[in-house]
């Protein structure tokens, strides 16, 4: 198309009138019969003369070739499709653009382009474009008489334009061909915009597009520069000739709905994704959570480490540190990392290509992707970011029989980041990713370690953050920040905790209030575990308070509530039913008469089966959820049958609970 608008107004013309004169003069030679061939000679070399003089002058244009027109067309789609690119990429009004773009139209209104939208200063506004392309364009300039007959037809344009709505319009020349002096200093060289035109500039704008995906293979940039010039081609014939942004970045990454991994851009969902996860599976509530004294000391110093290990009993908040630190990366402003968790129950096979792969909105990658490739999507994405570019949870490699599946996957991502964490170890560079894993125990993870027994690890050993039950500095930062504890119970926490001479309205800021000054002692160490603090900011003013009075009422009430968080959590996470966990706990409880006592692991199997008729790996899974939440700890065997494996309750009142008459 700017093949033929580069040669219709001079080239195509002047070539006419010089055939017509050739043949006018062909007619003469042949129409004056001779009576002497000599005569016909003679003619016949003048007008031979006459056409290798004119072939001497080149035309003010291309030469209107098929192979070029086509050149043309082919420039002026990947040229629109460079603007359409521009158009629609963050922050375009910084470089003049558009601050909205509104369409984007091919072969419109008389011209290559036409594109409307919202300038930067709320105004609305149309460009038209024109292109003139020639793959010889120091040989053939646009001359004044050529540049006459485009600002005419800009004009024209923009005239129709304006019938359908009257807008502020820019008209556009992009071309590589250079103007000649006169055109220059002609009166309609100033009526227009000038652009320069180069394929290397286009190609490279649709390629810094495709790169905010991920893709910058020289073989994957190339096929997306084609689809995307394909798909201009398409809609130029097509009867909307309308561009979309979906549509556009669809071909240009070639699969549908692809999403931006541009950290700015992608953080957001990625955040959304991590708050539904810690609502609806893992069951947390933000408000509840300190913030962990022994996490803020080392994070100094795992700044090389690709592996750090989160070690500790069953529901003492390693999952909920993970998933702490996963937020505030992508919460930050701007935001740190991506971040993504994988969990033991309820998630799929999963690699760290995949995820990265789902990012970019590829459902069922055709091939599978490397791990190392797919963080390099990340990395040309962000060429500024600094590293790890990627944190990820991987939570509970220690949950049940580590088998099938999820040791599948806890193997492969323990082998990826292994080899990440001894390369930056060696260099003392920071890896390119980091991995939060979260286990009971040092060997649960070395023994998944390449080298099991953790000889000649030394220097390079995985960075591991011990995790217990909450210090008083951690108890007493959440009795003043816990969003809907009790004041009154605030103030009882804190006093109890930082003494009788500091009065806790002066700390809190909160007013004076009448409170007892003597706590319960044995509340206090329920509560300073994470997993029944959470249970007891849940209760109301009253209930809070008895609890810290020690009471059985209250303690009854702390029992039913965590019951309650138990049984919504276990749902999410075993799929089982929810309204046959208290009965199958009661008859673990009743069976088990001494709370301080040790039981073997088949005897729980035993009374769930007969008390709620579970099957022996229901009431399996339901143990080891227990042995995650804190209800119960567990005792691995020295050796022998996994159901030689032993257990205790963890909390000998909610033993108690349980087997009373509240509890049933």
């Amino acid at each position: 198309m700017a093949q033929k608008k580069a040669q219709k107004p001079v080239g195509r013309n002047e070539k006419g009138i010089k055939g017509q004169e050739r043949q006018s003069k062909a007619k003469v030679v042949s129409g004056a019969c001779p009576k002497s061939g000599e005569k016909r000679r003679q003619k016949a070399t003048v007008a031979a003369k006459s056409v290798k003089k004119s072939k001497k002058k080149p035309p003010d244009t291309s030469p209107d070739g098929g192979l070029n027109a086509l050149l043309g067309f082919v420039n002026q789609m990947l040229g629109s499709a460079a603007d359409f690119a521009v158009c629609i990429s963050p922050k375009v009004d910084d470089n003049g653009g558009f601050k909205t773009l509104i369409s984007f139209e091919t072969e419109r209104q008389g011209q290559d382009s036409c594109a409307t939208g919202l300038s930067a200063g709320g105004h609305k506004e149309r460009v038209l474009k024109q292109y003139k392309y020639s793959s010889n364009p120091g040989k053939y300039k646009i001359g004044t008489g050529e540049l006459k007959e485009i600002v005419a037809t800009l004009r024209k344009s923009e005239k129709k334009a304006n019938k359908d709505e009257n807008l502020a319009t820019d008209l556009v020349l992009c071309t590589n061909r250079p103007l000649t002096q006169p055109a220059q200093k002609s009166p309609e060289y100033s009526m227009i915009r000038h652009e320069l035109y180069d394929v290397g500039n286009a190609t490279d704008v649709l390629e810094s597009c495709a790169l905010r995906f991920g893709v910058f293979n020289p073989d994957e940039l190339s096929a997306a520069v084609q689809r995307a010039t394909h798909h201009l081609f398409n809609i130029a014939i097509s009867s909307s000739h309308s561009l979309s942004k979906a549509g556009f970045e669809e071909a240009l990454i070639g699969h549908k709905k692809p999403q931006s991994i541009v950290l700015p851009e992608a953080a957001p969902q990625r955040f959304n994704e991590l708050i539904q996860l810690g609502a609806q599976t893992l069951r947390l509530v933000p408000g509840s959570l300190a913030e962990r004294e022994n996490l803020r000391a080392a994070a100094i110093d795992f700044l090389n480490d690709a592996i750090v290990a989160f070690v500790g009993d069953g529901g003492c908040g390693k999952t909920t540190a993970i998933w702490q630190l996963l937020c505030q990366a992508l919460n930050a402003k701007p935001p740190q990392a991506f971040a993504h968790m994988m969990i033991f129950h309820g998630q799929p096979f999963e690699s760290i290509g995949a995820v990265i792969e789902g990012w970019r909105g590829v459902v069922s990658p055709a091939t599978p992707v490397s791990d190392r490739f797919a963080i390099e999507r990340l990395v040309r994405a962000n060429p500024n970011a600094p590293s790890p570019i990627v944190l990820l949870g991987l939570d509970g490699i220690d949950e049940g029989p580590v088998s099938g599946i999820w040791a599948e996957t806890a193997a492969r991502v323990l082998d990826f980041f292994w080899k990440l964490h001894v390369d930056a170890k060696t260099s003392g560079e920071d890896p390119v990713a980091r991995l939060f894993v979260s286990c009971r125990s040092q060997s649960d993870i070395e023994n998944l370690l390449p080298n099991p027994t953790g000889a000649g690890i030394g220097e390079v050993a995985p960075r591991y953050v011990r995790f217990g039950e909450f210090t008083s500095g951690e108890l007493q930062h959440l009795a003043w920040n816990a969003p809907g504890l009790d004041n009154r119970a605030s103030q009882r926490i804190a006093q109890y905790l930082i003494g009788e001479s500091e009065a806790p309205d002066i700390e809190s800021g909160l007013p004076s209030l009448s409170i007892p000054t003597l706590l319960a002692p044995s509340a206090l160490d329920l509560l300073r575990h994470p997993i029944l603090w959470r249970s007891f900011a849940s209760l109301n003013a009253e209930d809070q308070n008895a609890v810290l009075d020690g009471s059985v009422p209250g303690q009854d009430k702390l029992g039913a509530a965590f019951l309650d968080w138990f049984c919504d959590r276990a749902k999410r996470r075993i799929q089982v039913e929810a309204k046959y966990l208290p009965i199958a706990l009661r008859g673990v409880a009743s069976g088990c008469p001494e709370p301080a006592s040790t039981y073997r692991l088949e005897t729980w199997v035993q009374r769930m089966r007969s008390a709620a008729g579970f099957t022996e790996q229901v009431a399996t899974n339901v143990y080891h959820e227990c042995v995650s939440s804190g209800l119960v700890q567990d005792i691995p065997p020295a050796g022998g049958p996994e159901s030689h494996r032993s257990w205790r309750w963890k909390h000998v009142f909610l033993a108690e609970y349980l087997k009373g008459p509240a509890g049933a």
